[in-house]
C-alpha cells in the first residue's frame, strides 16, 4: 500500500511511452513497476541464485546477482557497505590530501588545517518522514551557506537513518561528514538552531577518530543500514522504505566522488560483461507471475506464503 503511488506512477509512464512509440522506454517503466510489485521476501529468497559473468584480459569471473533488498537481506547489506566504504574512503582520502597540500603551500597558517568532522542532525519528529526529510535538507542548506561565508566551500557527504523513536512514530536523522578547519562548535550549534526554526534543540559534532577511514566507515554504516527494521512495526517500516524510494542514499558536495577503477589486479584490464544473468522469470516464475497479477489488480488468491515452487505447481 505504501509503494502503490510509486507503482502507479511507473504504470502511467509506461502507458505514455507506449502511446508515443517509445517502446524501450515503455518496457523500462513496466519493469520498474513490476519490480515494485514483487514481494520483497520472495526477492530475498532468490538472492545469489543468479550469476553475472564478467571478464578481463586473463579470466572469466562469475559475480552473484543480489536481490537489492539491503534492509532485509544481510548479504546485500554487507556487500553494499563494502562498496560504499571503498568509494567513500577513496574520496575522503583524496579531499584531505588536497586540503593538506593547499595548507602547506600557503605557509601553514595556524588553525587552518582541515580535518574530517562528523555531524548528527536531528529535528523534532512530526510523524511524517517526508516532511522531516524536507525540513532537514532545508536546515542543512542554510547551515552550509553560513559555513561557506566563514570558512569557504568544503566537501561533505550526507546519509540518512530512520529509527523507531521513543513514541514509535519514526525518527529521522541525517549524518554528515565534512572537511572543516578550526571552527567554534558553539557558533555552529546556535546557527543550527536558527536554521531549523525551532524544530531542533541540539546538534552532535565530533572529530573523526581515524581520519578519512573513520569518516568513510561512519557514512557507509548508515548508508547500508539506513532503516532500523528491528523494533519497528510493519506500517512504520513500510512507510520508511517508501519514503526513501527514489531518493539519494548519499548526498554529496560538488565533485565529491572519485570513481573506482574496476580493473583486474593481474592483467590490469577493466572488467566487462561477458554474459548476462538468467532472467528472474526463469529462476522464480511464480514470483514474477504473482507480481504481474498485482500490477494489473488481479487477486490470485496466493496471500499465504510458502514455497513459491509448490504454489506455482
Amino acid at each position: 500500500m505504501e509503494m502503490r503511488p510509486h507503482r502507479e506512477r511507473w504504470q502511467r509512464r509506461a502507458t505514455l511511452r507506449r502511446r508515443s512509440g517509445d517502446e524501450p522506454g515503455a518496457k523500462y517503466a513496466r519493469d520498474r513497476a513490476r519490480a515494485i510489485a514483487l514481494d520483497p521476501h520472495e526477492r530475498v529468497e532468490q538472492c545469489g541464485t543468479r550469476k553475472l559473468w564478467v571478464r578481463c584480459g586473463c579470466r572469466f569471473v562469475a559475480v552473484p546477482v543480489g536481490c537489492g533488498q539491503r534492509w532485509l537481506c544481510p548479504t546485500c547489506s554487507d556487500r553494499f557497505y563494502k562498496r560504499q566504504f571503498r568509494k567513500l574512503r577513496r574520496a575522503t582520502r583524496r579531499h584531505e590530501r588536497a586540503a593538506y597540500q593547499v595548507w602547506r603551500d600557503r605557509g601553514r597558517p595556524r588553525k587552518a588545517h582541515k580535518r574530517w568532522v562528523l555531524l548528527t542532525l536531528t529535528v523534532r519528529h512530526s510523524g511524517d518522514l517526508s516532511a522531516d526529510r524536507a525540513r532537514l535538507i532545508g536546515a542543512w542548506k542554510r547551515l552550509r551557506q553560513w559555513c561557506w561565508a566563514r570558512i569557504g566551500q568544503f566537501p561533505f557527504a550526507l546519509v540518512w537513518e530512520v529509527t523507531p523513536g521513543r513514541d514509535g512514530k519514526g525518527h529521522l536523522h541525517a549524518h554528515v561528514a565534512a572537511l572543516w578547519p578550526f571552527i567554534d562548535y558553539d557558533e555552529v550549534r546556535e546557527e543550527w538552531l536558527r536554521a531549523t526554526e525551532g524544530w531542533s534543540t541540539r546538534i552532535n559534532i565530533q572529530s573523526a577518530k581515524k581520519g578519512p577511514g573513520g569518516a568513510a566507515s561512519y557514512l557507509a554504516k548508515y548508508a547500508s543500514k539506513g532503516v532500523e527494521l528491528d523494533g519497528m512495526h510493519d506500517h512504520l517500516a513500510a512507510h520508511a522504505i517508501a519514503t526513501n524510494y527514489g531518493k539519494r542514499l548519499v548526498t554529496t558536495s560538488h565533485r565529491f566522488w572519485f570513481p573506482l577503477d574496476p580493473a583486474c589486479k593481474s592483467c590490469h584490464e577493466r572488467f566487462g560483461v561477458a554474459q548476462l544473468p538468467q532472467s528472474l522469470a526463469a529462476v522464480a516464475p511464480f514470483t514474477v507471475w504473482d507480481a504481474t497479477a498485482r500490477l494489473h489488480g488481479v487477486d490470485c488468491g496466493c496471500s499465504a506464503r510458502g514455497s513459491p515452487t509448490t504454489e506455482h505447481r
